[in-house]
């Protein structure tokens, strides 16, 4: 996903990468339904806002929300799906009735798998800095700011206290004055570049990025 947005979602990158997902996805799709997509789809634009509010070093204005939402459509148009929002306000009614639906608000074992996935990508990238206690501790606070309640108990997470939140929001306040003094950089920070080079020794390309995926699954592509 880091290929789309730096180097554009019509590069050779963008298109192979999309391309490789929908492939990765059309495994899944006797088990998905096209509104699972749509929602996580609506959860990238709804996610990525809330995520920017609360711990971004400035708000964003309605243009660049804007930005964000017709971003995820054009994804959503490349995945062939359908149903899709027409409008930011669409995609958050979409998130907040899956989420509060009988079906998706109790706690599952999917729920519970994801949330570890999400624990052990996040101690890849800072278990060296912190153990993988707090980031436990961090992440299910972060997960409850971001997600909201119903979706925090899907996940089958305690809820966190009134004191952690706090914290949270101290160091998410914080980190938003120390960004206010940051540089911006000065070359070009290709996110993609780094992640394919450290998680799978490889450079950017078209090629390698069919390499990306669960191992079984990308044998029977």
């Amino acid at each position: 996903m880091h290929a789309w947005i730096d180097y554009g979602l019509d590069s050779n990158e963008g298109r192979t990468s999309i391309q490789h997902l929908n492939n990765i996805h059309g495994a899944f799709r006797n088990h998905t339904l096209n509104k699972d997509f749509v929602f996580i789809l609506c959860c990238f634009t709804v996610d990525t806002i809330q995520i920017i509010e609360v711990f971004g070093w400035r708000h964003l204005d309605d243009r660049e929300k804007r930005a964000i939402f017709d971003f995820y459509e054009q994804v959503g148009q490349r995945m062939n799906l359908k149903d899709r929002p027409t409008s930011l306000k669409e995609a958050n009614i979409i998130v907040n009735n899956y989420i509060d639906s009988d079906i998706c608000s109790r706690y599952t074992k999917q729920g519970q798998v994801l949330t570890n996935a999400i624990h052990t990508l996040v101690q890849k990238w800072y278990g060296r800095y912190l153990p993988a206690s707090l980031i436990r501790i961090l992440l299910n606070a972060i997960i409850y700011v971001v997600g909201g309640a119903t979706f925090h108990r899907k996940l089958g997470l305690p809820e966190p206290s009134r004191f952690l939140l706090y914290i949270v929001y101290i160091l998410a306040a914080i980190r938003r004055c120390i960004m206010q003094f940051v540089p911006p950089r000065n070359g070009i920070h290709h996110l993609s570049d780094n992640l394919m080079k450290k998680d799978y020794k490889c450079p950017v390309s078209q090629a390698n990025f069919l390499q990306v995926g669960p191992s079984k699954l990308l044998q029977q592509l």
